[in-house]
Parts: structure tokens; sequence; C-alpha cells
């Protein structure tokens, strides 16, 4: 994950999502979701504020909540947010793939080692 937001002119990356911040931007996607923030772009207060505060959460603080509320672009924060979104939903399907084809890797090598020491 390399996701990048800009706010004033300055670049904020965040490279990974740990389990904690990534429950929390779960429980904030349902969350402005409910409210509707990314279906006809009516951003609500509330659903804005949940945003700010959870977008500033995954930078530790150092991007602040008023620095987000006061500069940030609310289109750049929206394409930030599903940005991050489609990379963890990637990931965890990557991780998925990689799991199955391990287990038939190791099926398929037990059947062959199986074959051949029956020949």
């Amino acid at each position: 994950m390399n996701v990048i937001l800009t706010v004033n002119d300055k670049e904020y990356t965040l490279k990974k999502l740990p389990p904690k911040k990534y429950k929390r931007f779960r429980d904030m996607l349902n969350k402005v979701g409910d409210m509707d923030l990314f279906g006809n772009n009516n951003y609500t207060d509330e659903a804005l504020d949940e945003v700010f505060m959870v977008v500033s959460n995954l930078f530790n603080g150092e991007l602040s909540v008023e620095e987000i509320e006061e500069n940030g672009d609310i289109l750049d924060l929206v394409a930030f947010v599903r940005e991050v979104q489609f990379d963890t939903e990637k990931g965890a399907a990557d991780r998925i793939n990689k799991m199955y084809q391990d287990f038939f890797q190791k099926s398929a090598d037990a059947l062959a080692q199986k074959i051949s020491s029956n020949s």
C-alpha cells in the first residue's frame, strides 16, 4: 500500500493499515456509507467529521483534524478513502488467493507422492 493524500501542498503517504486502524477504517466506511457520503456527494457534517477523525488517525495525528477540516479538499479525501479501501480489499483477496494456491499445491504434492509410492 502506498496511498498519498495531499493537504495544503504537503503530501502524506499511508504505507500500511494496522489491524486496529483497519477496524476503525471499516467502521467509518459503514457509518459514512449509511450517511451516503460516497453515494450522491451528500456531504453531511457528521459524515465529514467521521472521515476527518479517521484520516487523521491513519496518519497517527501527524495530519490534524483541524488541518484536514480547514485545508483538505473533499474530493481528494473521498478519493483517498476509496483508494485505501480498494488497496485493503485487494490485499485481502490476494492473501486468500495465496492461501488457496498453497493448499492446492500441498494437495497436489501429497497426491503425487502417494501415486509415486504406490507404483
